[in-house]
């Protein structure tokens, strides 16, 4: 399965359903060179995500920093982690991403598995995410990762037992060998006035925007709101807002047939001379080229 699109809510909680209510479980294979401008945009989910590069490079951004990957390696990202992907310069970069409910583990949230391995995991300050790369234990937590992969496409019976037990034994793994940082609960603050902030700029995506009516939407200064899209997102607040309006904006060619300059206007471009100009910048086209390009490639699937 591949998704090109990441949907989200107002607060880039992404809405993507995984696998079957009984089986909370989903494996993708990705192509950074179809996303927009590149890159998977910032959301978080409540689900926990593995990325593992299958062919070339491509770049993890998350709370913590940024990580270049390579082909073989891998990354964990926790629950609710705010993160993005994206590829520079670069001709390829695939990937395949395995994503499931915590609770594919635990069961549910009043069992022992829950409150002694899960709870502690998804609250702990020190593991919104991991680079598995360096370790003897992250090697086999890589292999069992491909294990999954391939359970998934050959499907046999009781393929659903064995998955389960192989996330459970990387969850085991990376709980064992980071203790120490369990101890802690997150610290939300900073996290909860950007969300305030980039709500606001889904909210009013169309109109002129100012620095100082994104900081004020977190009761904070323009200078700490700078600090804090630098710090987590490690872009500036206008460049966020540049890379939302695009991806709205192609989101609009590809659902409507509205005018283009009609949605230049309906996502916050001053002039259509200056979309198309910002437009081909991140996507490599015109929007009119984007339009036909996505619309025959839908056809011929």
């Amino acid at each position: 399965m591949q998704l090109y699109e990441i949907v989200t809510d107002e607060n880039l909680r992404e809405l993507t359903v995984r696998g079957e209510p009984g089986f909370p479980f989903a494996v993708y294979d990705n192509d950074m060179a179809l996303y927009i401008g590149r890159r998977v945009p910032w959301h978080w989910h409540r689900e926990i995500e593995f990325v593992y590069v299958t062919e070339g490079r491509i770049t993890v951004d998350s709370e913590e920093g940024s990580c270049a990957m390579k082909k073989g390696q891998a990354f964990f990202l926790n629950a609710n982690t705010l993160h993005s992907m994206h590829m520079q310069n670069e001709e390829t970069g695939k990937f395949i991403t395995i994503v499931f409910d915590p609770l594919l583990i635990s069961g549910t949230d009043t069992s022992v598995f829950y409150t002694r391995y899960v709870l502690p995991m998804i609250t702990g300050q020190g593991l919104s995410s991991l680079w598995l790369c360096r370790e003897d234990w992250h090697a086999e937590i890589r292999k069992d990762l491909m294990e999954v992969c391939r359970l998934c496409e050959e499907h046999p019976f009781g393929c659903e037992i064995m998955i389960r037990e192989r996330l459970s034994r990387i969850w085991l793994t990376i709980f064992l060998q980071n203790k120490e940082k369990l101890g802690q609960n997150r610290n939300e603050g900073k996290n909860e006035r950007l969300k305030k902030m980039l709500l606001y700029l889904q909210q009013h995506l169309s109109e002129r925007i100012t620095l100082k009516d994104i900081a004020d939407a977190a009761h904070v200064s323009t200078r700490e709101c700078t600090r804090c899209f630098r710090d987590t997102l490690r872009i500036t607040p206008v460049i966020y807002l540049t890379q939302l309006r695009v991806r709205a904006a192609a989101a609009r060619l590809l659902q409507t047939s509205d005018p283009i300059t009609d949605i230049a206007v309906q996502t916050g471009f001053e002039s259509p001379s200056y979309f198309s100009k910002v437009f081909h910048q991140y996507t490599g086209c015109s929007p009119r080229e984007y339009r036909k390009r996505q619309r025959e490639g839908l056809q011929n699937n």
